[in-house]
């Protein structure tokens, strides 16, 4: 008697699985890898004999299985299958890089940007989004894309000195591994809870302080309803002269209805987070959506986690958003410059738009200190950063492709230096650094500068951290 599914048994034990493998997923995964090698290494010997034989005039993932293939080379095509729901364009120069055809941003999976106009160029390549001076034209991405989008795309910095790569997702350093892979094929596979049909059979209103869930979550369930949110529509209601075009994607009248279910950030989450829609949509009335997310929680066949979560849900698109319009969307870097005893010659502070991740912010913070090092002609230099993986892609660059841009700036700059180390250190390490850096996001300090010694109001601390 079989007791536990496979299917169950292969999930991992966070999963309330065993962990076991899939050898079919299993096999995928390490025939991905063999694809992974011959995409990005063209000049191996590998590569170019299949080259020859079965993609002479294309290039590999544009390749087809082709007449008479060899075993091995359906096999290499069974695990690109793979391999293209994973990988992504990483931007050079951006001329052979499609801006409607290819993947080459990320938001929880590779995909292209969506477009803001209904008619659009499809032939237009990511190089004619790039000035000449090499940065992104802010005003023609806020043109085609929706503001999300246009923040994304502006984390993804430029080289007109490089072609494109490819890097994989799915993986910090961008290069694909057998365990991202197989953790891919099981992630595609989880199934959405099924639908409900449950009627609604009492007041909404009534029903939402029926929740088992937070005071505060009622409430805003509540004013929701009631229209008593701060949206465009209900300040005009309420005689108060303003524009109504929503804020965040400029494209519709601003609503409860449209902020929580119809706006581009709401749709995003309600598309990815496996819960069913309604058959038609979202409509304009908030009456009818928060009614048939009532009765999608009333529904015992849906997993209690993902009924329990949907308030929450609609709390979290409404605090983002709030957040997104009013507390402004910043990080801020700063560095200290010692000698050998310990005496800080100079500090700067520098605010930066978000970046993709810790690890790019990290090396965009690095170039920006090479940069101001350079500038004060100062050559023997070491430097310190509590972020050990930058460190590791600046050492090894050929093994963190996803970071290519950065990295060759990086080293185009090191050469103008005698003598450069690079360290990693504990996060303790330099506090007065750390500090501020968070002046710019908590105490709101915008102003970016470079001064001689340390800041005069941590001046107690240096001396601490000096004598360590």
């Amino acid at each position: 008697m079989h007791w536990v599914s496979w299917e169950k048994m292969c999930k991992t034990r966070k999963e309330g699985g065993l962990g076991f493998r899939d050898i079919g997923e299993f096999n995928q995964a390490l025939l991905a890898k063999q694809a992974w090698r011959l995409l990005t290494k063209p000049d191996s010997l590998l590569t170019r004999v299949y080259k020859a034989r079965y993609f002479k005039q294309k290039d590999f993932m544009n390749a087809v299985v082709g007449s008479r293939p060899s075993f091995a080379w359906r096999s290499i095509i069974h695990g690109r299958d793979l391999l293209e729901k994973g990988i992504m364009k990483n931007i050079g120069n951006g001329q052979s890089t499609s801006v409607w055809n290819d993947k080459w941003i990320f938001d929880k999976a590779p995909r292209r940007p969506f477009n803001k106009q209904s008619l659009f160029d499809l032939e237009l390549m990511v190089s004619n989004l790039i000035t000449h001076q090499g940065s992104w034209d802010h005003a023609l991405l806020s043109e085609l894309f929706f503001p999300p989008d246009v923040v994304r795309i502006m984390s993804y910095p430029p080289n007109i000195g490089l072609e494109h790569s490819y890097i994989w997702a799915y993986n910090r350093n961008g290069c694909y591994t057998v365990k991202s892979g197989n953790w891919l094929i099981s992630h595609l596979q989880q199934q959405p809870p099924p639908p409900t049909h449950e009627q609604v059979t009492r007041c909404l209103k009534k029903k939402i302080w029926d929740l088992k869930t937070l005071p505060k979550i009622k409430m805003f369930l509540w004013r929701a309803l009631s229209g008593v949110l701060v949206v465009s529509t209900c300040l005009q209601a309420h005689g108060m002269h303003t524009n109504l075009m929503c804020s965040l994607c400029q494209t519709n009248i601003e609503s409860i209805s449209h902020v929580l279910f119809c706006c581009w950030p709401a749709r995003e989450v309600w598309e990815n987070a496996n819960i069913y829609m309604p058959p038609h949509g979202f409509t304009d009335s908030i009456t009818d959506n928060i009614g048939f997310m009532l009765k999608l929680m009333s529904n015992v066949g849906v997993p209690l986690p993902l009924r329990m979560a949907i308030p929450w849900i609609l709390w979290g698109i409404w605090k983002h958003r709030n957040e997104t319009l009013y507390a402004g969307g910043r990080c801020g870097g700063a560095w200290l410059v010692r000698d050998a005893q310990g005496d800080v010659l100079f500090h700067a502070r520098e605010m930066f738009l978000p970046a993709s991740n810790r690890i790019a912010a990290e090396l965009r913070g690095i170039l920006w200190v090479l940069q101001s090092l350079r500038d004060l002609h100062l050559d023997n230099i070491e430097v310190w950063s509590d972020c050990g993986a930058a460190i590791e892609a600046i050492i090894d660059s050929s093994n963190w492709p996803r970071y290519s841009t950065y990295l060759d700036k990086i080293h185009r700059i090191i050469s103008s230096f005698s003598r450069v180390i690079f360290m990693a250190s504990s996060s303790k390490a330099n506090l007065i650094a750390r500090e501020i850096a968070l002046s710019v996001t908590r105490d709101g300090r915008t102003r970016s500068y470079l001064s001689r010694g340390g800041p005069v109001w941590l001046s107690s601390r240096i001396e601490e951290e000096k004598r360590r």
